[in-house]
């Protein structure tokens, strides 16, 4: 199985796709933003290292990308643009101490502010089969953060947790400071 990552373009609407290049070799369920700047950013799960979430840039339309850097524990991953410009990067949280979902505000060209600026939006997940989120800017500036998950209250005393219902939730989020 080949897990690179690759980016394919339209120039006629989606009519037809062109192959434009390999972002991450190691790489899959990629997710691409656009800055104000106009550089692409992809976050990518490394299948190796599968704990942690990267990202690397393009500054060419997606011709060319810059090495792989790692941004946090997590995956995979979704952004959104908030009303200060800022990017909002949600992700699941995919281990055993706190299944979940979580994000975190990214600067405006999608660089971390703070390593240590974590926001928990799940934590009660039965198992790691969740996540998976993606995310919309509301006509008000709040940020819509839909996801698959499953929770810890649905497994009978003594069951593992794999036969947990999954379901659709999601939140709203608001952008302060």
């Amino acid at each position: 199985q080949d897990n690179t990552s690759h980016l394919f373009a339209s120039d006629d609407g989606g009519r037809s796709w062109s192959w434009r290049a390999a972002i991450g070799a190691d790489c899959n369920e990629t997710y691409l933003h656009q800055t104000d700047a106009g550089e692409l950013v992809a976050f990518l799960r490394r299948h190796h290292t599968a704990d942690v979430l990267h990202a690397c840039r393009s500054v060419d339309g997606g011709l060319t990308w810059g090495p792989l850097e790692p941004v946090c524990r997590g995956f995979p991953a979704c952004a959104a643009r908030l009303p200060s410009g800022r990017v909002l990067l949600a992700y699941g949280f995919r281990f055993a101490e706190r299944y979940g979902v979580r994000a975190r505000v990214l600067d405006a060209d999608a660089t971390a502010i703070s390593a240590g600026d974590e926001l928990v939006l799940r934590q009660d997940g039965a198992v790691h089969d969740l996540g998976y989120p993606d995310s919309t800017t509301l006509p008000d500036g709040r940020v819509f953060v839909v996801f698959y998950h499953n929770r810890r209250a649905d497994v009978a005393d003594g069951e593992d947790g794999a036969r947990a219902p999954r379901f659709i939730a999601g939140c709203v989020l608001s952008e302060t400071g």
